[in-house]
C-alpha cells in the first residue's frame, strides 16, 4: 500500500531536491579548470607535477595554553626562537591619532608618497621583556579609557562601553595633555602587537600572559617544539576541485564557500578564480582515515597488482589519491555521494597564494598591462612563482599551522626567495624586497595584506617596500551569470527560513530579503521590514483612511525616539521596499503598519542591504532588538498621538492640559492644576479651584428680613458648607450649561472645602478629571469653567444654594427662632392698638 509523504517529508524532499540542483550548478563554476593539465596549474615546479602533496603534522592543541600562546605570536606576525625565548618582527609603525587615521585613509584610496608610507620597526626583544612591556602600555590605555568612560555616563543615554568611544569623547573627557599620551600609548602598542590585541590591550589579559611566562617558561622552551600531537597529516592539493572546495565543508566556512553553504556574491567568485589554476590549499586531514581511504591502489588492465599502503608517502605516490577527476573529500551535498573505502573530512585549512616576482619594476608593469601579449611574454618571460601561505586558519585552530606551512613553503623555496629583487636601501641599512616587481595572481580577497605574506614567508629580518600589484584577469572573465544565478537561488532559501525563524519570535515585527543580482556574478539581498502596532476597534472614535495627514505624520511622530521609521533625504524609497504607514480595520482591531528603514538601525552599520545570508540575520537581529522589542514603547507613543488628535478616545484631557500650559485658555475665577503623569504624555489629573464668599449677614437677612437674626454664624455654616445636599446641587447648578452646550450628561466630581471666619464662610469646590475618565467628562468640566469664569455670577449662583440648604437645614439660632420673632411682633401691634 503506497504510503502518502505527510508535510515535513514533502518539504525536506522539495528543500533537497533544490540543494542537489544547486550544488551541481555550482560545479559548473569550475567546469573548464578542471581539464587544465598540471603544467597550467599554479606551481607545477614545486608540487614536481603532481596534483598533491601529503606531509607528516603533529600540531599544537588549540585549547591548551601552549597552544593558545603560540597562535598569539603567529597572529601577531613575530618569529620565536623558542629554546632562547627571543621574539623577532619587523612591523610597520602604526600612528593611532585621528590624523594618523585620515593618512592611513588617504593612502588607502590615493596611494601614499615614498616619504609618507609606513616605516618599519625592528623588534628583538626576550619574550618576557616583551609582555611586561605590552602590560605596562595596556595600563597606561585602560587608565584613559576609564576616564573616558566615566563621562560617557554622565552625559550618554545609552551604556558606556569600549566599543562606543570616538574620538569626540576622548577630546572632552581628557586633558590636552592626556589625549596626546593617550594616541601615543595606543600607537606603541598597535606597532608592537602588528595591529592584532588578542585582548592584551586590557591589562587583566596582558597580566595573564605575564604571569604564564614567569610560571612556565622553562617548561616552554623546552616543550614548545616537541608538544604536537599524533595521527595528523596535511594535504596540500593544487586540484581546482580541491581549492575551490577550500570553504565547502560544514566546520570550514568563509566568505569564499559556495552558495550551498550560504557564501557567494565577490568573495565566492574570488575562490573560483583561485580554482582557475592560481593557488593551492593545504588541508588538515587525519592521517589514519586518510591511509584507511587510499589502503588499496591500483589493479585494473594494464596496471600494477593491488597493493597496501603504509605510509603517508605511499598515499600520494598512489595514482588513486592523484586522480584529477576523483574528489579526495567527502561531499555530503553530492548526491548520491562518493563511494570510496573510508572517509576523510578535513579538520583545518590554509591557502597558499600565487605570487610572480620579475626581473625589474618595468618588466613587471608591462607583464601586468599586456598579459596575453605574446611579445612581451617573450621579452620578459613568465616570471618567478613562489607560494606563499596565508596566516588565517579556518576551521580547527591549530595555532602553528600557518607558521607550520610558512616554514614548509620557504625551505621548499629557499633558493627563489634569496635571488628576488631587492631595493638598495643606503646609508647602511639592509636593502628590501622590492614589491614594485610583484604581481599576485589569483582571488582578490585578503584576509591578509599580500604584503604582510610575503615578508612572513621571506623572514622576520625583511620588509616589502614598493607595491605588489594585484591581476585580476581570470576573476573578471568569470561567467557572472552563472555565478549570480545559483548564488540568487542558494541566497534566498537561506534568507527565507532565517526569516521564517525570526518572524516566529516577534510579536509586532516583520522582515523579509529578496535575493538580487548585483549584475556583476553575486548578489545581494534587498531587505523589508514592517512594524504592526493593533488596538481595539472601540479604541477609536473615527478612522482615518490610509492617505489621510494624521496617519502620515504618525510617523513622524515617532522620530525623536526611532530613527528607523523614516528615511534618510538621499534615500530612494524603492529601493528599499518602502511603503508609506497605512492603518486597517477589521470587526475588532485597527492595525497600522509602516517600513523599518534598515539604514537607520543603530548597529547595522547604515546599510541599506545585505550582502549575504549571515548578514541578513545580522539584520534580523537588530530589527528584533530595536524594533521588535521596543513594541510597547511605540505603541504608546502612537496612541498619546492618535488621542492627542482627537483619533482615539481619551484626547480631550490632553488638549484640556495643553491649552492651559500653553496659555490658550485662561481663567479668572478659577485656579488650574495639572499633573503630569510619569509615562509619556500621560495627565495623571487636572484640577479647577474657586473660592467665593458667603457672608452670613447676607444669608441671615434672606432668611429673617429686617432682622438681627444670627442663626447662620461661624458655628453652623460649616454644617451647611458640609452637607451632602449642598455639594450635590452646587454641582448640578454649575454643570447644568455645559450639559447643554457639550450634549452629554456627565457630572464632574466635586470636592468642596470651605474657610469660617466671623463674618463670612469661603466656600472652595474644586473639580478634578483623571486620564482614564471619558471625554464627555473632560469637556463638560472644560465648558463648566469657562462659563462660570465670571465672578458676579459664580458669587450669586453658591450664595443661592447655601441658603437654599441653609433653609432646609432649619438652622438653629443663638436667640429667639423666627417664629417667636414674628409673634412677638404680632403681640407688640396688638398693645400698639390697646393704647
Amino acid at each position: 500500500m503506497d504510503k502518502k509523504m505527510n508535510k515535513d517529508e514533502q518539504l525536506i524532499e522539495n528543500i533537497e531536491a533544490l540543494l542537489d540542483e544547486a550544488t551541481e550548478l555550482e560545479r559548473e563554476h569550475i567546469k573548464d579548470a578542471l581539464s587544465l593539465p598540471p603544467e597550467e596549474l599554479a606551481f607545477n615546479e614545486l608540487f614536481d607535477g603532481k596534483l598533491r602533496l601529503v606531509i607528516d603534522y603533529k600540531p599544537l592543541d588549540p585549547d591548551s595554553p601552549l597552544g593558545k600562546f603560540y597562535r598569539m605570536w603567529v597572529q601577531m606576525g613575530y618569529e620565536v626562537d623558542w629554546e632562547k625565548g627571543m621574539v623577532s618582527a619587523v612591523q610597520e609603525v602604526v600612528d593611532m591619532s585621528p590624523a594618523g587615521a585620515s593618512a592611513r585613509l588617504f593612502g588607502a584610496l590615493y596611494g601614499s608618497s615614498e616619504d609618507k608610507k609606513p616605516r618599519p620597526k625592528r623588534f628583538h626583544m626576550k619574550i618576557g621583556k616583551w609582555l611586561a612591556k605590552i602590560h605596562e602600555y595596556a595600563e597606561k590605555i585602560d587608565i584613559g579609557r576609564q576616564k573616558v568612560l566615566k563621562f560617557m555616563e554622565r552625559t550618554l543615554d545609552l551604556p558606556a562601553i569600549n566599543s562606543r568611544i570616538t574620538g569626540k569623547h576622548l577630546e572632552h573627557a581628557l586633558t590636552e595633555e592626556e589625549l596626546k599620551n593617550y594616541y601615543r600609548t595606543q600607537s606603541l602598542f598597535t606597532t608592537m602587537t602588528g595591529g592584532w590585541a588578542y585582548g592584551l590591550d586590557e591589562p587583566a589579559v596582558a597580566a595573564k600572559w605575564v604571569e604564564y611566562w614567569r610560571d612556565n617558561a622553562a617548561y616552554v622552551k623546552e616543550n614548545m617544539l616537541k608538544a604536537g600531537q599524533e595521527g595528523y597529516a596535511i594535504i596540500i592539493t593544487r586540484a581546482p576541485m580541491d581549492v575551490w572546495r577550500m570553504s565547502d565543508f560544514e566546520n570550514i566556512q568563509s566568505c569564499h564557500s559556495p552558495p550551498s553553504r550560504g557564501g557567494g556574491g565577490e568573495y565566492y567568485k574570488c575562490g573560483v578564480a583561485e580554482a582557475h589554476g592560481h593557488g593551492a590549499v593545504a588541508y588538515v586531514v587525519n592521517s589514519t582515515d586518510l591511509i584507511d581511504t587510499y589502503a588499496w591502489s591500483g589493479g585494473g588492465p594494464g596496471r600494477k597488482a593491488p597493493h597496501r599502503v603504509a605510509t603517508l608517502k605511499d598515499v600520494e605516490d598512489s595514482e588513486e589519491f592523484q586522480n584529477p577527476k576523483r574528489e579526495i573529500f567527502e561531499d555530503d551535498k553530492s548526491s548520491p555521494p562518493r563511494q570510496g573505502d573510508g572517509e576523510i573530512l578535513p579538520l583545518s585549512r590554509v591557502r597558499l597564494r600565487q605570487v610572480r616576482y620579475f626581473e625589474n619594476k618595468k618588466a613587471r608593469d608591462n607583464i601586468y598591462d599586456y598579459p596575453d601579449n605574446e611579445e612581451m611574454m617573450e621579452k620578459y618571460g613568465p616570471g618567478t612563482e613562489l607560494a606563499v601561505p596565508e596566516f588565517r586558519v579556518y576551521g580547527t585552530e591549530f595555532p602553528d599551522l600557518s607558521l607550520h606551512m610558512i616554514e614548509w613553503a620557504r625551505k621548499k623555496q629557499q633558493t627563489k626567495i634569496e635571488n628576488a629583487p631587492r631595493i638598495p636601501m643606503g646609508g647602511g641599512k639592509k636593502s628590501e624586497i622590492n614589491g614594485d616587481t610583484f604581481i599576485k595572481y589569483g582571488g582578490s580577497h585578503e584576509d591578509n595584506s599580500i604584503d604582510s605574506l610575503v615578508k612572513a614567508l621571506f623572514g622576520d629580518k625583511e620588509y616589502v617596500g614598493g607595491k605588489i600589484k594585484q591581476d585580476t584577469e581570470t576573476e573578471d572573465q568569470l561567467d557572472e551569470d552563472l555565478l549570480s544565478n545559483a548564488l540568487i537561488e542558494a541566497y534566498q532559501r537561506e534568507v527565507d527560513n532565517i526569516a521564517e525563524e525570526a518572524n516566529d519570535s516577534m510579536r509586532s515585527a516583520h522582515v523579509a530579503g529578496y535575493a538580487v543580482s548585483d549584475e556583476g556574478g553575486g548578489a545581494y539581498i534587498s531587505l523589508r521590514g514592517q512594524m504592526r502596532i493593533s488596538w481595539h476597534l472601540q479604541d477609536f472614535k473615527r478612522l482615518p483612511n490610509s492617505g489621510d495627514e494624521v496617519v502620515n505624520y504618525a510617523i513622524d511622530e515617532l522620530d525623536d525616539w526611532f530613527p528607523w521609521v523614516t528615511l534618510e533625504k538621499e534615500q530612494n524609497g524603492e529601493a528599499i521596499n518602502w511603503r508609506r504607514p497605512f492603518l486597517k480595520s477589521d470587526e475588532r482591531y485597527v492595525t497600522l503598519t509602516f517600513s523599518i528603514n534598515p539604514k537607520r538601525l543603530v548597529d547595522f552599520g547604515k546599510q541599506e542591504y545585505s550582502f549575504n545570508p549571515d548578514s541578513f540575520g545580522d539584520f534580523c537581529t537588530y530589527v528584533q532588538d530595536e524594533c521588535d522589542l521596543k513594541w510597547e514603547a511605540i505603541k504608546h507613543i502612537l496612541t498619546i498621538y492618535f488621542k492627542r488628535e482627537g483619533v482615539m478616545h481619551g484626547g480631550s484631557i490632553m488638549k484640556m492640559a495643553n491649552d492651559i500650559e500653553s496659555g490658550g485658555s485662561t481663567f479668572y475665577e478659577w485656579v488650574p492644576e495639572v499633573v503630569e503623569g510619569n509615562e509619556y504624555g500621560e495627565i495623571d489629573e487636572i484640577g479647577f479651584e474657586t473660592t467665593v464668599s458667603v457672608s452670613y449677614a447676607d444669608i441671615n437677612n434672606a432668611l429673617v428680613p429686617d432682622s438681627n437674626w444670627r442663626g447662620v454664624n461661624k458655628e453652623t455654616a460649616p454644617k451647611i458648607a458640609e452637607d451632602r445636599e449642598f455639594h450635590i446641587e452646587l454641582r448640578k447648578r454649575l454643570a447644568a450649561p455645559a450639559q447643554e452646550q457639550t450634549g452629554e450628561e456627565y457630572y464632574p466630581p466635586i470636592w468642596i472645602n470651605y474657610k469660617a471666619d466671623d463674618m463670612h464662610i469661603d466656600i472652595i469646590p474644586t473639580f478634578n478629571v483623571f486620564w482614564a475618565d471619558p471625554d464627555g467628562l473632560v469637556d463638560v468640566l472644560g465648558e463648566m469653567v469657562e462659563y462660570w469664569d465670571d465672578e458676579d455670577e459664580l458669587t450669586k449662583l453658591v450664595n443661592e444654594v447655601f441658603l437654599e440648604t441653609a433653609r432646609k437645614l432649619k438652622v438653629q439660632p443663638e436667640g429667639p427662632t423666627p417664629e417667636q420673632i414674628e409673634e412677638h411682633k404680632l403681640f407688640e401691634i396688638e398693645d400698639l392698638i390697646r393704647i
